[in-house]
């Protein structure tokens, strides 16, 4: 149980609560608390969070009868009172005047007082693995002798930071032993890579942001074979990247180096050859690069590049780059803000709009010419001929591409397309004077952040073939009469993220040929189907947020092209069926976020060709069937986050096949049969049993009924059902399943606290259990303990995630291991003895060979001295090291009465007998004595 008094001003906990309701966690951070005193005995208390009080004092021995603590927060506090944290406060019960350990894993100090360490501070905490010191005053500790001491004390750290603490330097003497993996220095003093780093070769992450390190060389990371992750980001001096820097870094994944102002320069002999191959996600943003080496890295293996906020020069040695670009995945690699700002004429233009469709960028045309040539040098005859061979090619674009961005796109059919992209006003002037451009060519206009409040003569390029016309993200309020009149030949135009408020009828004249219009993100509150009465070619139409109240009908205009309607988050409270009456022919609706109570009669009888139908996030309460036409094809239907409570209009959908009636307020599941819906999505609701989903949906394939108050399995789930959730559910125990066959292929009832016992036969008759069919069962993050051995009997598995249970042990034979694809047994608290040998010699060997990610967190709790201990560290071993028995032969010690008796018998003898032969030692030297004398 968890118990919860944060921010509530709490100064005391009443003990006797505490032993009550036996808590595991215990929150009372954000509070008043100023001193810690011993704490009473809390045997299951795992995480304590003490965060953000006002603690100066801690007592000792404070945590001693926290025998389970695990996890223990002290972070935004003021201990003056640990100036050097004394190893008495953070101990176990003491035996015979012995402290005893504490079992915390988590040590969080951040941001207090501390200014140094005892040598011994952490001596009785022999399983910690995470230390935060962060934002402590550690400047000077960093050089003595005792604050090293006590990190290089705690031989099972893993993480460690050091982040804000001031320090400048670390003694390499003191770090060697550690084996951490993860190591925070950001924000410090370090004017370079410490050298005592290269101690650490167990170091997969390491974050030194925020430093005054000038360079990085062959010399910072030296020795650190192990690194996965360097991050470098936000270092106010920071210039170059020299050769050899991440040299042998063989694992290394991640390279974070971004926002620093002045690294302008990487060598392309950072990496080398063998280094570079594993490397997956670089990060280069917001530097002071100009250009970058086509060499650094392979380019192509990569799973993300980000290069955005850099001053691109825009040159000859960038063309690998902007050629690079128009090749790859956008997904993978983001160059969507990559600028241009050298040469001056290419400021502010985008990559993708000077690459060639075939991947040329074409340095050594116009750009070059301007950029490497001297004009003033060259041959008279020569520079006139190549001037007017210019002038031949770009006539029609004269005084644009000055001050404008030009590219241009050649297809097989030598037709070509010029995109022009302006940053600034255009000079067209002389352009009016042209007749137009050669009928094979198209122009893509795009006029976009240039804080535009409206289009003046000299923008319009209303002479030439204007196709594509983007003025986006300006600051036009009004669209006045014809203002497009000249754009006979246009069929995209953007116009949205203005502030538009007001749009004339005759706003939109002379656009006959216009297929696409995005008004989206604007201010528009009424509009009016006849601003469309000159646009009948349209095909989508973009009203999305923006604040329409209401759609005015037009009875006489049929737009008989629009196919695509998206009015997101607008503030419609009715639907407007009569405005509706014009667009017959829609096939893609999206009516979400709006705030529609109902849909009216025969709503959308009309729409025989509305396919998809988005009518989420309203405040519906009741659907009608007779919404919607006897003939509709509506295929996919979102009703999420409404308020829905009956669901009887599915029945007149007859080809639905989609429907989404997640977070409603559906109790019971009532309709006529429909055999179309194929995916069904009621998560979030008030639903006791989905019987009569799976019977009046007979050829439903997937339903997701998580976070409801299911408290049983199905008896029967159809001959269809192949995808079944029910997570978060009101399920507390399985029953045995009598035999039979089912049709599922996926189960999940994941995050199910109080179950706790898998009986025999509990999936029996739910699985598809033909031959060569691959299941997949997974009960995650519950409260599993229990494991009956034919729970998994008739399930075909072969894939299981049963993670973030408690289970402790597991038959090897519970499942044929062999089989498994995917294993997940992590985060359990395994007791490693002879039963989890088993589970070694089978799951452990398959999962090193095929998934080792599964391995990293599957971990024993028990015994004492293996707990944290990864099962894998097993692996490969010829004897069975969890088996071992005591050896017969051993010898046991005993004490007993007798036994005391005898001992303290001999004892007498012994001493008798030494303080005899003591007294006859003493006469025989007094006999020679007095011999010695009568001779004399």
């Amino acid at each position: 149980m968890m118990i919860q008094y944060s921010s509530v001003y709490v100064r005391y906990v009443s003990q006797h609560d505490c032993i009550k309701f036996k808590i595991s966690s215990l929150d009372v951070s954000h509070n008043h608390i100023e001193k810690v005193p011993r704490l009473p005995v809390l045997a299951r208390l795992k995480k304590l969070n003490l965060r953000d009080n006002n603690i100066k004092l801690i007592e000792e021995r404070a945590f001693s009868d926290l025998r389970s603590l695990e996890f223990l927060d002290l972070s935004f506090n003021f201990l003056k009172g640990l100036t050097r944290l004394r190893a008495d406060v953070l101990s176990g019960n003491s035996t015979y005047n012995l402290y005893g350990p504490l079992k915390i894993k988590v040590l969080l100090l951040g941001f207090n007082r501390i200014t140094s360490l005892n040598a011994n501070s952490f001596e009785f905490l022999p399983y910690l693995q995470e230390l935060q010191l962060s934002g402590n005053p550690l400047k000077s500790a960093a050089y003595e002798l005792d604050f090293l001491q006590a990190i290089n004390s705690v031989a099972t750290l893993q993480i460690l930071d050091l982040a804000k603490t001031g320090i400048s330097s670390l003694s390499g003497r003191y770090l060697k032993h550690l084996a951490l993996k993860k190591l925070y220095l950001n924000g410090n003093e370090f004017t370079a890579v410490p050298d005592s780093l290269q101690f650490l070769s167990s170091l997969e992450f390491i974050n030194i942001n925020e430093n005054p390190i000038r360079e990085l060389n062959r010399e910072s990371f030296h020795g650190l074979v192990n690194l996965k992750g360097i991050v470098v980001s936000g270092m106010p001096n920071l210039t170059a990247i020299k050769a050899g820097t991440f040299t042998n870094l063989f694992n290394l994944e991640t390279l974070e180096c971004s926002y620093n102002p002045k690294l302008c320069y990487i060598d392309e002999k950072a990496f080398t050859t063998n280094s570079s191959y594993g490397i997956r996600n670089v990060f280069l943003t917001n530097n002071k690069l100009r250009h970058l080496p086509k060499n650094l890295l392979r380019w192509s293996q990569l799973n993300r590049l980000e290069l955005d906020g850099n001053p691109w020069s825009c040159d000859c040695k960038t063309q690998w780059l902007i050629n690079f670009e128009n090749r790859r995945n956008q997904s993978i690699i983001s160059f969507n803000d990559l600028i241009c700002r050298e040469p001056p004429w290419l400021n502010g233009t985008q990559f993708g709009l000077l690459a060639h469709p075939f991947g040329k960028f074409m340095c050594d045309e116009v750009t070059k010419m301007k950029h490497d040539v001297d004009l003033t040098k060259m041959n008279p005859i020569i520079l006139n001929l190549l001037l007017a061979f210019i002038a031949v090619e770009c006539t029609y674009l004269d005084g644009v591409c000055d001050l404008c961005t030009c590219s241009r796109q050649q297809f097989i059919d030598n037709h070509e397309k010029i995109s022009v992209n302006c940053t600034q006003r255009p000079r067209l002037a002389r352009m009016l004077e042209i007749s137009g451009t050669p009928s094979n060519y198209e122009l893509t206009v795009s006029m976009q952040h240039m804080n535009l409040s409206s289009l003046q003569r000299n923008d319009r390029f209303e002479r030439l073939n204007v196709s594509e016309l983007y003025l986006d993200f300006n600051s036009m309020r009004a669209l006045p009469s014809y203002l497009f009149s000249q754009y006979e030949n246009l069929t995209v135009l953007g116009l949205s993220h203005n502030q538009i408020e007001s749009i004339s009828e005759e706003a939109f004249i002379g656009l006959k040929n216009l297929k696409v219009l995005n008004l989206s993100h604007n201010a528009l509150q009424v509009f009016d189907i006849l601003y469309l009465q000159s646009t009948p070619s349209l095909l989508h139409l973009d009203l999305s947020h923006n604040s329409i109240f209401e759609i005015s009908p037009s009875v006489s205009l049929k737009l008989k092209s629009l196919v695509r309607l998206d009015l997101t988050a607008n503030k419609i409270s009715e639907f407007p069926a009569t405005a509706f009456e014009s667009l017959e022919f829609l096939s893609y609706l999206n009516f979400s976020k709006n705030a529609l109570k109902t849909l009216p009669p025969s709503a959308l009888v009309k729409q025989k060709f509305l396919n998809i139908l988005d009518l989420s996030d309203n405040q519906l309460k009741d659907l009608k069937p007779d919404a919607f036409g006897h003939d509709n094809v509506i295929s996919r239907l979102s009703l999420r986050h409404n308020l829905l409570s009956n669901v009887s209009f599915i029945t007149k959908l007859q080809r639905l096949s989609f429907v989404d009636l997640s977070f409603n307020s559906l109790v019971e599941f009532r309709l006529n049969d429909n055999s179309s819906v194929r995916s069904l999505l009621v998560g979030n609701n008030s639903l006791t049993s989905i019987e009569s989903i799976i019977k009046h949906l007979p050829n439903v394939e997937r339903i997701d009924a998580s976070w409801n108050q299911i408290s049983k399995l199905p008896k029967s789930i159809g001959s269809s059902l192949k995808e079944l959730v029910i997570d978060d559910s009101a399920i507390t125990s399985l029953q045995p399943r009598p035999p039979g066959s089912g049709s599922l292929q996926f189960l999940s009832l994941s995050n199910l606290k109080h179950l706790v016992r898998l009986p025999p036969n509990a999936f029996e008759g739910l699985f598809n259990t033909s031959n060569g069919t691959c299941n997949s069962l997974r009960i995650a993050n519950s409260g599993l303990k229990t494991i009956e051995m034919s729970a998994l009997q008739n399930t075909n598995l072969c894939e299981l995630d049963l993670s973030g249970n408690q289970l402790t042990s597991l038959s090897g034979y519970v499942i044929k291991w062999d089989q498994m694809q995917k294993i997940n047994l992590q985060n359990n608290p395994w007791h490693c003895t002879c039963e989890v040998q088993k589970l070694l010699n089978r799951v452990v060997t398959k999962l090193y060979h095929t998934d080792q990610e599964m391995l990293e967190e599957l971990r024993c709790a028990s015994p004492v001295y293996l707990a944290g201990t990864r099962l894998v560290h097993w692996y490969n071993r010829s004897e069975a090291t969890l088996c071992v028995k005591a050896d017969p032969h051993q010898v046991t010690l005993i004490s007993s009465t007798s036994m005391i008796l005898i001992d303290l018998f001999l004892g007498i003898i012994v001493v008798t007998l030494v303080f005899t032969g003591f007294y006859l030692q003493r006469k025989a030297i007094k006999q020679r004595r007095s011999k010695r004398n009568r001779r004399f």
